[in-house]
């Protein structure tokens, strides 16, 4: 009959399964900056993505770009307005601050609105990190 592991042993096992994929996930990072600066000059010039073969492996190199822009700028430009999105989205913040502040309105407004657990995390911190 095998034994529940402790706490202990249990955080012991998540720092150091933690530790493993942060190294990892380091080197995987690197290992595709490598192939990416190698087809750097294959990809397309605004970003986009590029399959390439090599000794029967088929892989996938993308380049994207991040935009920043100056909203009021565009829509000072009659013909840029259409660059501006707007999106309508659900305020889950204001939503549970309704619960605390308002419970009526929360109890009105939650017959619209389905609320399921999401993927539970814990976060080993050191002393240091509580005080």
């Amino acid at each position: 009959m095998s034994q529940q592991p402790t706490l202990s042993e249990l955080l012991a096992a998540l720092a150091a399964a933690s530790a493993k994929e942060n190294a990892v996930k380091e080197w995987r990072t690197a290992l595709e900056a490598e192939i990416a600066a190698l087809h750097a000059d294959k990809l397309p010039e605004k970003g986009g993505s590029k399959t390439f073969e090599h000794e029967g492996v088929r892989f996938e190199v993308k380049q994207d770009f991040t935009f920043k822009a100056d909203l009021n700028g565009l829509r000072a430009l009659d013909a840029a307005k259409h660059l501006i999105k707007t999106e309508e989205k659900f305020d889950a913040s204001a939503y549970k601050k309704l619960w605390e502040f308002n419970p009526g309105s929360a109890a009105e407004a939650a017959a619209f609105v389905t609320m399921q657990p999401g993927k539970p995390s814990v976060k080993i911190k050191t002393a240091k990190e509580d005080a």
